[in-house]
């Protein structure tokens, strides 16, 4: 709720710039304007901003080659840090400090972050924690939604119905629906 509070308040500004003060005495309606206080704002900007260093290391870590007439096709680095943090060396800084150079990249980042911020965490742990617990809870909503279309009767999960050696062995659809004439068979991927 926090990122929705900072991004109405962006897109209510005519020149998307803002200041931690800014933010905090904004005439943002409840119950967002509680959520506004400078250490939530803080945590915010800390996983939405970057100054210009971090965006630009953050762009030569994955950009390695341009090739000319490609740039567009390139990663940008405003899909990780949406927010741009000024700093002491530009004139602007003493009014405000952060830039949103696209709303529509500040909301993908609020909307799927969370998502690939704690990804990127549990990669660098080397760890697959977070992708099963996200593929089980996934395959869950899948499941969820066929019971809703064919109907709980006509809906098993597969590894309920195999045997234990071939669950062990991960080769096998997720999900089967039967209809009056038809059995189907799904398996559903989380792709990156």
């Amino acid at each position: 709720m926090l990122g929705i509070a900072v991004l109405g308040f962006v897109i209510g500004m005519n020149i998307p710039v803002f200041s931690v003060d800014n933010l905090k005495s904004s005439s943002i309606p409840s119950p967002f304007k509680e959520l506004l206080d400078e250490e939530k704002i803080n945590l915010f900007l800390k996983l939405t901003s970057g100054n210009y260093q971090i965006i630009r290391d953050e762009s030569g870590k994955i950009n390695k080659l341009t090739i000319p007439k490609y740039e567009r096709y390139e990663f940008n680095p405003l899909f990780k840090y949406p927010i741009v943090r000024g700093d002491s060396r530009f004139l602007y800084y003493s009014s405000f400090q952060f830039v949103v150079p696209n709303a529509m990249l500040l909301l993908k980042k609020i909307a799927q972050g969370v998502y690939w911020d704690l990804r990127d965490n549990f990669a660098k742990l080397n760890s697959q924690t977070f992708l099963n617990q996200f593929g089980e809870a996934f395959e869950n909503y899948c499941g969820d939604i066929l019971k809703i279309h064919f109907g709980e009767e006509n809906v098993k999960r597969v590894k309920d119905i195999i045997g234990k050696e071939l669950q062990d062995a991960k080769k096998h659809a997720d999900w089967i629906a039967c209809d009056d004439q038809n059995l189907y068979i799904f398996e559903f991927l989380v792709k990156s």
